[in-house]
Formats: C-alpha cells, structure tokens, sequence
C-alpha cells in the first residue's frame, strides 16, 4: 500500500490519468484486504473494535466507491459536509456499510436506485443530550417480506441462494460495539431501509483533535535516524516522510546508525527521532543500539519496530 499511494501522489498532478485511475482502484482492493485481516485480528481477540477517531463522511463514501465500478449510475450520497467525527474501528464499520450497500445493489433492477444519507442527530436520553450521525441506506428494490423482517439480524439467516446469513449479524454486532444502533424497515415492493446511529465524540474531544491536528506541523521540522535490514521498507519509509517533509537518514547497518547518531550529537544537531528495527541480521538489534545511544543522549526518543510473532 506505501508503494501503491507513492505512486498515487506521483502521478496526480501529471496528465497520467489512466495509470492513476488504476493505482486508485488498486488502493481500493488493497484496503478491502486490510480490511478484512483487521475484522479476523479483531474478531479472535474476542470482538473489541481498535477505535479512532475517525470521520463517518470519509468511510461511508470509502465504501460506495467500493461499489462504483458495477453500481455508480444507481447510487447517490447526500452527506453532510459538516458531520461530527465519531471514534471508531474504521475497518469494522467500512465493512457494515460496504455489506448493506452491496445488498441494497444487488436488490434492486436496473431501474432500480440505492441512497445513501448521513446527518447529525440529537436527542435527549437520561436528561443529557446526546449528538450522534445518522447514516440512512435507502433502496427501491422488492424489499423484506414481513415474516422475515424479525430475523433480518439472526446469524446464518439469510434468502440470497449462496448467502451464508452473517453479513447482517456482523454489522448487528459490530455497531453495537460501538454503542450505536441499526435497524431496518421495508415494505413488499417499495424498498428497504436501514438506518445506522453512531455516538459523535463531544464539542470539547473535537476541539482537542483538531489542536491534534494543527500541532502535526511540527512534523515537517523533525530529523529521523531510521535502522532497518529490510532495503525497501528503508525506501518506503524516505519517500513517504518526504512528503511530510522530514528529514531521514537510513541505513540496514548498526555501526553506520550509531556512527550517524554519534556524528550528529557532535555537530549540535541531534535527531528528533530514532527508528529502530528489533531484530538486525547479523548485527545489533534496536534495543542494544538504543543502548548505545542512550549511554551518548539519555534523552534520545525511539521508536521500536518489527514483526511481533
């Protein structure tokens, strides 16, 4: 994905348009994987969404373009451009509206529409008011007979001949994860909707994260040391902090990081951060460089990496 956005980045402001549009749709399969490996990883350690504070607007557009290619010309979205954020898994609930989407697209003809709404709601629960965004999927298709409409939600309960009944249950579970809530009406014959309820975080967290926001400025002064045995997540790593505007110097050997460091120290321009693989081949690992580096800077800040087996 860090060589597929490169190259997104590189090629916008050129007349490449085509090879952009392909990396675009490259991204797109690259995050439905990712995705779906963060849903596995979440599920095994027992369901607990990896929250963020993250923007409703950006996922749910994220996944009609996930529709686009086969559905573009039957889905419209009005979304407000001023929803609250709202502190979520950005995976999980991708997934939800990627899964409702798709069924509404697949119900209906090729007269047929699919609607997407999101706004900002209050309402009064406990004598406190609580703010939360409302995203409404709306199709005219042949909708939910009435008998079945009770177990819409049920795992393994389904009506599509190669379903398997836990695209609904997941996203049942999902939102409810995250405090929320999702329901559903339809009628025979007029269509479906399902309507998603998600907390927004408070004026004051929203405040706070785009103070978060604004301090990121500082990136662009910091000076990076990074230590990797892996050449192309080296190259990665330079070109994608370029872009932030930092400054990085990278090598795979240890001697060479702590002579850097040590060259730096000397020279009145010490590096803001470190970056330091765990495991070197055939060399020092992270955490004995840092020794070294520490024993020169007892301020020095790290960041470890590496794969956790």
């Amino acid at each position: 994905m860090g060589y597929l956005d490169l190259a997104r980045i590189s090629v916008s402001s050129g007349k490449l348009t085509a090879i952009h549009d392909n990396l675009e749709e490259a991204m797109v399969v690259c995050r439905r994987a990712k995705d779906l490996t963060n849903r596995l990883l979440t599920f095994s350690k027992g369901g607990v969404p990896v929250k963020k504070i993250k923007s409703i607007a950006e996922i749910s557009n994220s996944a009609v373009k996930m529709q686009a290619a086969g559905y573009s010309k039957r889905i419209s979205c009005k979304i407000a451009s001023d929803l609250p954020l709202c502190n979520i898994d950005e995976g999980l609930v991708r997934q939800v509206f990627y899964n409702i989407i798709l069924n509404a697209c697949q119900a209906i003809d090729d007269n047929g529409f699919v609607e997407i709404n999101a706004s900002e709601k209050t309402e009064k629960r406990n004598r406190n008011l609580l703010t939360y965004v409302e995203v409404r999927i709306m199709d005219n298709g042949p909708g939910i007979k009435k008998e079945n409409l009770s177990k819409i939600f049920d795992p393994f309960f389904t009506t599509k001949a190669k379903g398997n009944g836990l695209g609904l249950s997941a996203a049942y579970s999902i939102i409810a994860n995250h405090d929320g809530k999702i329901s559903v009406e339809s009628q025979e014959g007029k269509g479906t909707t399902f309507t998603i309820s998600i907390p927004a975080l408070s004026k004051d967290l929203q405040e706070k994260n785009l103070q978060y926001i604004s301090s990121l400025d500082f990136v662009k002064k910091i000076k990076i040391l990074w230590l990797d045995d892996e050449p192309f997540i080296l190259k990665m790593a330079e070109n994608i902090l370029a872009n932030f505007g930092c400054k990085v110097f990278s090598t795979t050997n240890y001697s060479v990081a702590v002579d850097f460091f040590t060259e730096s120290q000397h020279k009145g321009a010490a590096f803001d951060l470190v970056v330091l693989d765990l495991i070197i081949k055939g060399g020092l690992g992270g955490k004995e460089v840092l020794k070294l580096m520490l024993e020169q800077c007892p301020t020095t800040k790290a960041v470890a990496c590496g794969w956790l087996l």
